[in-house]
Parts: C-alpha cells; sequence; structure tokens
C-alpha cells in the first residue's frame, strides 16, 4: 500500500493505492531517507521465480524502445533527445527540434579517438555504480563477483532515473508524465496567493477558484498532465452532474438539478482550462486543449389552470385520480393550508422555495416580508447577503392581493391568542414556522413543506408536478395577461435575458404589445389564459389511479 500527500491542507488527503513492486519502488526511491533502505529492500533475487517475476514488473522502468512514447503522439523533440543522451552525445543546448536534428546528424559522423559511451552500470568497490556519460554515482546496491550486475532489476531503475534527470535538464522543462493534476494545483495556489502585485486576484477570487480546484482534484487529482486532453472537461462534468443528482431529494426537478448542476461543473472546467494554461506555460511544456462544453438549459415546465385548481382543491378535501376525476374527500384541511398558502405565494410572489418559508407578516433584517396592506412583498431583508438569484421588492398581483390580507387579518387574530406564534406567512396548524431556522441547516429549510407539498400533489392526482412549475406558471400567465416585460421582470425576480432564452413559448407575446389587464390574473379568470390539459381531452379509460395504499397512508395520517 502506498499514501499520496498533496502539498496543501485540504487537497487530496491521504488515500491509500495499490501498487505493484514495480510502483512501491518508484515511490519509495523518492520517501526512502537513506538508500540503505533501498538496498535491504531491493536485493538481488533470491530465486529463478521471484527474478523473472520482478523483472517483468520493472520492465516498464527501463526503457525498452528509447524512441517510444506512451500517451497520445509522440514529441520528437523529447524522442530524439533522449535517444541522443542514451548514446552518450554530449548536447549542451537542445532549445528546439532543429537543435536536436542538428545533434543527431553528427551522431555518427568520423570522429577521431574513441566513441563515447552511453549510460550504463559497472561495479566499484563491492558496489554497483552508474554513469550517463557526465556524472557517476553509486545505485546503492551492493555487487557479489560472478553475478549478473547489468540484470539487476534496481539499479537499472536508478539508471533510468538519472538518465531521465538529464534528459529534462537538456529539454529544459518538465515532462507531463512528470506532474499529477493534484501537484499542479498546488503550484498554481502557491504561485497566485493574493497580494500587492498589480496582477494579483482578489482575495475572494482566489477562494472560489482554490474551492473549484477542491472539487476537480478529487476527480483527476491523482491523474498526471499527460492524461489531460480534448474530452477531459466532459468527462468531468458527467461525474459532477451524476453525483449531484445522487445527492439530492427524490422531490426535487431532475432536469433542474441536471441544468445547475452541469452549469456549475462547466464553471470548474473554465477554471481548469485556465491553470492548464498558466502551468504548461510556466514550465515550457506542449500546450494541451480541453474542450469546454456547452450547457443546454431544458425549456421551463409550467402548469395549466386547471392542474393549479386542482392541487389547492386536494389541499382543502378533494382526492382526484390521475385523469382529474374526484375520487373521493379527506379532513386533513388544516395540515394542508400552509401548502395553499405556499402554491399562492409561489404562483404570484415571485420567490423560490426557501425564500417563500422564511417571508413573516413584519419588517425583518434578514428575512423577506410581505405588507398585506400596502400590497408589497420584499424577498429579503435589508442586511441580507446580496447574491447573483435575484431577491428585490415588488407589488402584489392577482390574487395574492386580496388573499394576503384575508391571511394576516387571521393570523392577527391567532397571534393574540397565541403570542409569538403566527408570525411567519407559512406555518403549521399551531402556528409555528415550517422552516429550519438553526443556523447552518440551511439544507433542511425545505424539508417539512416538501412532504406536505408531496402528500397534496398524491391526492390531486399530478405526481409529476413540482413547486418550481409554480414559479414558471405564473410568469406564463402573467404575460398571456399583457403584462409588460419590465413588470413580469419586477414581479417575479428574474432579467429580461432569463425570459427571452427559456420561456420559448411566450415569445409570441414577447414580440406583440398588448393590453395589460391585472383581473385576468386572479385565480377564476386564470381558465381564460391557458390550454386544456391533455388527459382530459383523452378520458383515457385505463389511466392508472394513483396507488391506493398511498393515499389511504395519507388521509389516516401515516404517510
Amino acid at each position: 500500500m502506498g499514501q499520496h500527500f498533496s502539498g496543501v491542507n485540504g487537497f487530496a488527503p491521504a488515500k491509500p493505492l495499490e501498487a505493484s513492486d514495480a510502483q512501491m519502488f518508484a515511490i519509495e526511491r523518492f520517501m526512502a531517507t537513506s538508500e540503505m533502505e533501498l538496498v535491504e529492500k531491493y536485493k538481488f533475487p533470491k530465486d529463478e521465480e521471484q527474478g523473472k517475476r520482478l523483472s517483468a514488473e520493472f520492465a516498464g522502468l527501463i526503457p525498452a524502445n528509447i524512441l517510444k512514447i506512451d500517451g497520445g503522439e509522440i514529441d520528437w523533440r523529447e524522442a530524439i533527445t533522449r535517444f541522443l543522451v542514451w548514446q552518450g552525445h554530449p548536447i549542451k543546448t537542445a532549445h528546439s527540434l532543429a537543435d536536436v536534428a542538428h545533434a543527431l546528424s553528427e551522431l555518427h559522423s568520423n570522429r577521431r579517438g574513441p566513441k563515447r559511451k552511453g549510460p550504463r552500470l559497472y561495479p566499484r568497490n563491492n558496489f554497483i555504480w552508474m554513469t550517463d556519460g557526465f556524472d557517476r554515482r553509486t545505485t546503492g546496491f551492493p555487487y557479489r563477483k560472478g553475478e549478473n550486475y547489468k540484470a539487476h532489476v534496481g539499479a537499472n531503475a536508478k539508471l533510468s532515473e538519472m538518465v531521465e534527470v538529464r534528459v529534462r535538464a537538456v529539454l529544459g522543462r518538465v515532462l507531463k508524465r512528470d506532474v499529477t493534476v493534484s501537484q499542479m494545483f498546488t503550484w498554481w495556489l502557491r504561485k497566485n496567493m493574493p497580494g500587492a502585485r498589480p496582477d494579483a486576484l482578489s482575495k475572494d477570487r482566489y477562494n472560489t477558484v482554490a474551492n473549484e480546484l477542491e472539487h476537480l482534484e478529487e476527480y483527476m487529482g491523482n491523474d498526471t498532465l499527460e492524461c489531460l486532453g480534448w474530452s477531459t472537461g466532459s468527462q468531468y462534468i458527467e461525474w459532477a452532474t451524476a453525483r449531484q443528482i445522487k445527492s439530492q431529494s427524490p422531490d426535487a426537478d431532475p432536469s433542474e438539478i441536471r441544468y445547475i448542476a452541469r452549469t456549475t461543473a462547466r464553471m470548474h472546467v473554465q477554471t481548469l482550462v485556465m491553470v492548464v494554461r498558466w502551468y504548461f506555460q510556466e514550465c515550457n511544456i506542449d500546450p494541451v486543449v480541453i474542450k469546454i462544453p456547452n450547457v443546454r438549459r431544458p425549456a421551463v415546465q409550467y402548469l395549466t389552470a386547471e392542474e393549479i385548481i386542482r392541487l389547492i382543491s386536494a389541499a382543502r378535501g378533494k382526492i382526484y385520480d390521475l385523469s382529474g376525476n374526484i375520487i373521493g374527500h379527506h379532513d386533513k384541511h388544516e395540515r394542508y393550508e400552509c401548502v395553499v398558502r405556499f402554491i399562492i405565494i409561489y404562483l404570484y410572489g415571485g420567490t423560490r422555495h426557501a425564500n417563500i418559508l422564511l417571508l413573516t407578516w413584519f419588517q425583518d433584517i434578514i428575512f423577506g416580508h410581505i405588507n398585506a396592506e400596502l400590497g408589497l412583498i420584499e424577498r429579503q431583508g435589508a442586511g441580507a447577503d446580496i447574491t447573483p438569484k435575484r431577491k428585490g421588492a415588488s407589488w402584489l398581483i392577482g390574487s395574492l392581493v386580496e388573499l394576503a390580507k384575508r391571511w394576516f387579518a387571521e393570523d392577527e387574530v391567532k397571534r393574540k391568542q397565541f403570542p409569538g406564534r403566527y408570525v411567519h406567512i407559512i406555518h403549521d396548524e399551531e402556528g409555528k414556522s415550517l422552516a429550519n431556522l438553526e443556523p447552518g441547516k440551511d439544507r433542511d429549510i425545505r424539508r417539512r413543506m416538501i412532504k406536505r407539498f408531496d402528500e397534496v400533489r398524491q391526492l390531486a392526482g399530478l405526481p409529476h408536478v413540482r413547486p418550481h412549475m409554480l414559479k414558471h406558471s405564473g410568469v406564463t400567465f402573467a404575460v398571456r395577461a399583457g403584462m409588460p416585460l419590465a413588470d413580469v421582470e419586477l414581479s417575479f425576480s428574474t432579467s429580461l435575458v432569463t425570459l427571452w432564452t427559456y420561456y420559448v413559448h411566450l415569445r409570441p407575446q414577447f414580440s406583440t404589445p398588448r393590453q395589460y389587464d391585472p383581473a385576468l390574473l386572479k385565480l377564476v379568470n386564470l381558465r381564460k389564459l391557458s390550454s386544456k390539459p391533455l388527459s382530459r381531452v383523452l378520458l383515457v379509460e385505463a389511466a392508472p389511479a394513483p396507488p391506493t395504499q398511498v393515499i389511504a397512508g395519507i388521509v389516516s395520517g401515516h404517510a
């Protein structure tokens, strides 16, 4: 077993690596504190069978074909330089292919005097020594008279390493197989730390890049630079996306999660390309091209007016089959009253899931709130962090204008009876917030609402519905009602670019001015702006009903 350690805290923690005898020798020759450690471990083989096995294992450390370069196309400058070094040719300068070609042309020229010998092993003072024609040193392995020192695997590996050091010195650069991706990341982080230089990165940008490199290193940290290529970015994106989808709740929208994961992974690939270009230029390595894949966002999914009404009706007591037919009733409307408010605010408020659960009836430094009297929604407090996600303020629209006043009056009465409760707009039957307000628990904020919303969509016979579809539906109805795009941008906390890029089904309305009628956005009038669902038109006789055990469990309270 070998251990790999990164040079920067938090990067590539120690990981056990399966290693052959040859690989262990390659690792230990760098980690040994003295030559005698290797001498003891890699003595002459004790028997013929072990000798054959070790010879085969170490064959990769001793170049059988000097010109052969593994992994991709041959780097002729590197190959010819290595060939000349192994032949013992003194190369003083080799900064271009022309230089090494000129040196090669003189290799067999008629010269007086004995020909210089190439790298070799030789016995001296009971030890095996090595030389590359210019430098001499001991391999550290003992020599016993009569033994074939030229076939000693450990000594040959040390000689190969000695020659490779000289090849690198001649080329004036490191080779791709010498450096791992983790080492490249470490070097970049050390050389680009924030400072007073004109080209220095800010601390925030540096930390962002460091975080992205940490994700990249998890995937490819132990790979060498020769493993990088055209498809590296695509492979990483697929790996990162699959891992992100696996970590999400089954209630999350797979298409939305996939898009977000691929977009994030693409930014990581852009950082990888930037670091690779910098490092290859810094170390005079032949460049490699890594493709940065495009990420296509899926079209938005929105609901019909009938589906929205079914969700609200299911929360208030009705049970539907998959075709939209009423097949029963339940008495858990008090449990699902919070889901009704959630649906209405998501439809008209332009606020995301977690932020809806944090909304209060009163102004707060962090949380957003709704002022029912002024008809205003502020999606976050004045002291909250500003993020790329839009969380501004806007006027209430549609049925939310009247319903907000009604909800506020109901909660005001309850609040007098139960001080400290009924402060959050979305609350349970006891007036307590459905959001987890503990610090550091942001991921769990939505858990209780997800469970209740899932129960309601099963009762409505709409298992495909997801909360974020409600916002897409609100945007769709607002545009079809003739709302100016500037007002749509404000009311739903989105940008004009997003509207034009992803709401493809609304492009005819975008390009045609219409008279805005706010009354069309009320729940009772949404059918005028909506198409009919296909399931209601086909009236499929064989449409499967929601699983009986699921409905029974929800109604009985055991789901």
